[in-house]
């Protein structure tokens, strides 16, 4: 380096250098420019496109590396003859040129095809920078040359140069400051929602925080970010306890009507939550689809997104946020995108905590109780009974073949159903009642005061309305019909009563002889409980 400098101070001011170092500096000079730098930035290309995987920036990096590879190929021999004869032949040259013609096509395509950067909005910035910047240079230094030259004209002794000097050191150290302010006010008139969305976010994040459930929390990052951004539907996935399955927890818009809670589940081991996962910033569907170098997912169609915000907490994607449906086509630019992540990491925290809580209480798959709160309730229920002698009925429900549908169409497929049946179940029964998961296929119901009779006649209705509905299980394309199989025990609020651990297990004994019989019906326990 020390020897590029004597070169270029010899070029100003004509001083002789030796021969030796004179040699040596421009043999350093070619290697450097000629040699080195085309091979390292070869290189690291090259390690970057290696590292990186599947996605829009290994295309980025293999179309400018294919842009390149002809002129970094050109510069060798050319930095090989310069080394060795001190110039380089005219064919080379031409060569060389020929060889660079491909680099700024490589860029180009890069740029607008693939968004390496938005350019329009860089271009529209750098005017409107470029021009108040421009005016504003004009203004000052204008009225400090007016102001010398009256000083000058006043005061004999008072030079222009050392007023203009001293008002170019006072400009350097404000310009920081000013850089600052006039973007502010660029930023603020000439591109509002943008300023709206920097302005906006932190506030939200403060908001959402004083959310005291984890559907309140989700229907007002939902309710908040489409009006932020402008997006008319809204689809809000999160992950079970072990983030392996992301279900539909809410909508919003026009998606409200069409049921997505019960069809949509996705994998954690599906390339399309895999590539999200990755990502770690919001995404464009199209960006998403040429990452995965695909054309269309059929679940992807039916959420109708533009735009895709991951919740990550640490390593983990904890939740993802569909929105689509755009009242006016506006662009993220790369700060708007680095600020939605800041916020949705922020609030991925505050989603999780929510969601931990609510699964204490609550299956994560299906909504319904989980066991142990069932117990509880039941437990409840038999004291009530007992005191004002009223009967209650526990039913045992189980689907049949549940396994053949995991086969033959997948575990997500399984899942769906089991929502459907959790679902139909749920809205067939009363307020009174109380229906929980207890455990893979099998889901248990309580119907308090509410004799044998009664009971039957309920379990029967269940049984009909499962045996009667076509299910929509794989990507809407696939329907199947199912049966269930219904075990009853009961105790009429007097005489003997259970414990919660007796009812059970005589429920479980009815379904069990109910599988035994056929399946697809309802059975009573003849037991001791029975009066």
């Amino acid at each position: 380096m020390a020897l590029f400098y004597l070169r270029y101070l010899n070029s100003f001011f004509h001083f002789s250098l030796p021969p030796v170092i004179s040699r040596t500096s421009f043999l350093l000079f070619g290697a450097t420019y000629q040699l080195l730098v085309p091979l390292m930035v070869f290189g690291i290309l090259l390690h970057t496109f290696f590292k990186t995987s599947v996605g829009i920036k290994k295309i980025q990096t293999k179309i400018v590396l294919f842009g390149i590879f002809p002129w970094v190929v050109s510069m060798v021999p050319s930095a090989l003859f310069n080394l060795t004869t001190g110039q380089i032949p005219d064919s080379l040259y031409i060569f060389n040129l020929v060889c660079i013609i491909p680099v700024p096509f490589a860029f180009l395509i890069a740029i607008f095809k693939y968004r390496l950067f938005d350019v329009e909005l860089v271009i529209r910035k750098s005017l409107v920078y470029g021009l108040l910047t421009g005016f504003l240079f004009l203004v000052y230094y204008g009225t400090i040359g007016i102001g010398s030259g009256l000083l000058s004209l006043i005061f004999n002794n008072v030079k222009s140069l050392w007023i203009v000097a001293f008002a170019t050191l006072l400009l350097g150290l404000l310009f920081n400051p000013l850089r600052k302010r006039t973007q502010l006010y660029v930023d603020k008139f000439f591109y509002p929602e943008k300023f709206h969305l920097r302005l906006r976010l932190p506030e939200l994040s403060k908001e959402v925080a004083s959310s005291r459930t984890l559907l309140e929390l989700v229907s007002q990052i939902l309710d908040q970010l489409s009006r932020l951004l402008h997006m008319q539907n809204a689809v809000f996935l999160i992950a079970d306890e072990a983030h392996k399955k992301f279900s539909v927890i809410k909508t919003s818009g026009n998606l409200s009507s069409q049921n997505l809670e019960r069809e949509i589940i996705f994998s954690a081991n599906e390339p399309v939550m895999a590539q999200i996962a990755r990502n770690k910033k919001p995404i464009t569907l199209q960006e998403l689809y040429r990452q995965l170098e695909i054309h269309s997912n059929p679940k992807l169609e039916k959420l109708n997104a533009d735009i895709i915000l991951p919740f990550h907490l640490q390593e983990n994607l904890v939740a993802v946020l569909f929105l689509g449906g755009e009242e006016e086509k506006s662009k993220l630019s790369r700060e708007d995108r680095d600020l939605l992540a800041i916020f949705c990491n922020q609030v991925a925290a505050m989603v999780e905590n929510a969601h931990l809580f609510q699964t204490a209480t609550y299956d994560d798959l299906t909504g319904l109780y989980r066991r142990h709160v069932f117990e509880r309730v039941v437990a409840r229920e038999i004291e009530r009974s007992r005191r004002f002698k009223h009967p209650l009925v526990v039913a045992m429900i189980d689907i049949d073949h549940f396994k053949k549908i995991n086969d033959s169409y997948g575990h997500a497929a399984g899942d769906i159903l089991l929502k459907n049946i959790a679902f139909l179940i749920s809205r067939n029964i009363r307020n009174i009642d109380c229906l929980a998961r207890y455990g893979g296929e099998e889901f248990v119901l309580l119907l308090p005061e509410t004799g044998i009779k009664p009971g039957l006649g309920i379990s029967e209705k269940l049984r009909k309305i499962v045996e009667e509905r076509s299910f929509s299980l794989k990507d809407g394309e696939s329907h199947c019909r199912i049966t269930i199989s219904i075990g009853l025990a009961y105790w009429q609020g007097t005489g003997k009563a259970g414990t919660v651990e007796e009812l059970l297990a005589a429920a479980d004994q009815a379904l069990y002889r109910a599988k035994n019989r056929g399946r697809n019906r309802v059975e009573v326990l003849s037991s001791e409980l029975m009066p």
